[in-house]
């Protein structure tokens, strides 16, 4: 019955999130309609509102169902899971020190990103967003740092391995599907996808009409390689402080040191 609950729970996830982000786009696209139709800005799509009652209709719903999803006791997958995985990291390297402490840290990290998120919301703060999701939220970074996860979670650590923690967690191994999509398809959308951005990488120009300076591609690729260049440094670093032949170390560096727990 439990597992039964948190199946019933992780469908509703899955399910309302795509939802949200349809719903969404719908908003956007009802606003970029009315300007095109109207062929005013978009800051002066309110006058024609009123000369349109299903828009004004659409607005209020719009706002509603808004607010009724950004205050919903639902946690939003992405946003929990990114900041818990942030905050367990740090925690388990200084379990003695963080992990009686936990709901402290929480809430000063907490903090901290609602500071350093202050700044999107000002006059220029879109140029800002522009530039953090360009160069580090989504695209080559992303791919890039999803690829190699994948690689180490079923590759290194093996996909066996991971069946058995999820089996050991919900009483139920993935079948066939999940585990050749894992293997197989996800590390091969990822390599086809950056790949091809990189081959078709464009600097960064915002609404079509401002480009960005050289300073401030400089500081796009600085906030993008401050997440890569981890990867291939720690695999040198590894390779540089682990004794043996290139042979020996090479193993060792694939070779996983977690086992699942066995009854």
């Amino acid at each position: 019955m439990k597992n039964f609950v948190n199946y019933k729970i992780l469908i509703l996830f899955y399910c309302e999130w795509p939802s949200n982000s349809t719903f969404q786009l719908l908003v956007v696209m009802s606003v970029m309609l009315n300007k095109i139709t109207v062929k005013k800005p978009v800051k002066e799509e309110s006058v024609h509102q009123k000369e349109r009652p299903v828009y004004v209709v659409w607005r209020h719903l719009a706002r509603k169902i808004l607010n009724l999803l950004t205050t919903s006791k639902i946690p939003r997958p992405l946003k929990f899971c990114t900041v818990e995985t942030f905050i367990t990291g740090i925690v388990d390297e200084w379990p003695s020190l963080l992990r009686p402490r936990r709901e402290v840290f929480t809430v000063v990290i907490v903090i901290i990103l609602y500071m350093l998120g202050l700044p999107m919301v000002t006059k220029g703060g879109m140029y800002i967003f522009q530039l953090m999701d360009y160069y580090s939220a989504s695209g080559m970074t992303l791919l890039f740092t999803v690829f190699f996860q994948t690689i180490a979670i079923t590759w290194v650590y093996g996909v066996k391995r991971l069946s058995s923690n999820i089996e050991e967690m919900t009483g139920y191994r993935p079948n066939w599907y999940f585990l050749a999509t894992w293997v197989f398809v996800s590390p091969a959308i990822c390599l086809g996808i950056f790949l091809f951005s990189v081959l078709r990488y464009k600097p960064l120009v915002y609404a079509e009409t401002y480009v960005y300076p050289w300073w401030g591609e400089v500081l796009g690729w600085g906030i993008a390689l401050a997440s890569m260049l981890w990867i291939p440094l720690y695999a040198f670093h590894f390779m540089l402080v682990t004794p043996g032949s290139l042979k020996d170390r090479l193993i060792a560096g694939i070779t996983p040191t977690l086992r699942p727990s066995k009854k």
